[in-house]
């Protein structure tokens, strides 16, 4: 039931009970939704995100770590076993948890280098060129492999003057 209420204007009002606790349900329900929503976020969110480029590779981590490599500027790619890498020592800012490593490392084998793994993935790629190299993998080994693949078969086609390594040959991971 609606009672009727006279503002300081002298307009008549009806004040409705109903609607102030509709109003308030819906407030507190779009509340939950966009706490449900940030929660889901967080937990599906990639740790390793790879966004190939025209011209580059990016990558970055969920801790923000980044790296871009352009194309041209690569020397080898290679397909490798993560557990047979060595990662090294962290020389700035990154992150090392659980779940993934990612910022510049070092190490004997490539010097100061960047770094993006999931650490429950066990394999990597690694983009070598004339200065550095990145090291990284993408959520499962089917989907590092096939980013491998893919990166080999569009540097082979785009670059094919160069004579890019590939190790292990492209046509030994696609039968």
């Amino acid at each position: 039931m609606a009672k009727s209420k006279q503002d300081s204007f002298g307009r008549v009002h009806k004040a409705d009970t109903f609607s102030s606790a509709r109003r308030s349900t819906i407030i507190i329900m779009i509340v939950a939704l966009v706490f449900s929503f940030l929660f889901y976020r967080s937990k599906t969110s990639q740790d390793i995100y790879m966004e190939p480029g025209e011209e580059s590779i990016y990558l970055k981590s969920r801790s923000d770590d980044e790296c871009t490599v352009l194309y041209e500027d690569i020397t080898s790619v290679s397909l490798v076993s993560a557990s047979s890498l060595d990662y090294g020592t962290m020389t700035a800012d990154g992150h090392e948890g659980k779940k993934y490593k990612s910022g510049i490392y070092e190490n004997e084998e490539f010097g100061t280098y960047s770094l993006f793994v999931s650490t429950s993935v066990d394999n990597a790629i690694i983009l070598k060129t004339a200065d550095t190299a990145c090291v990284f993998n993408f959520e499962s080994e089917d989907n590092t492999e096939a980013v491998y693949n893919a990166l080999c078969k569009l540097l082979s086609e785009k670059y094919p003057e160069k004579g890019i390594a590939f190790d292990p040959a492209v046509s030994e991971t696609e039968g």
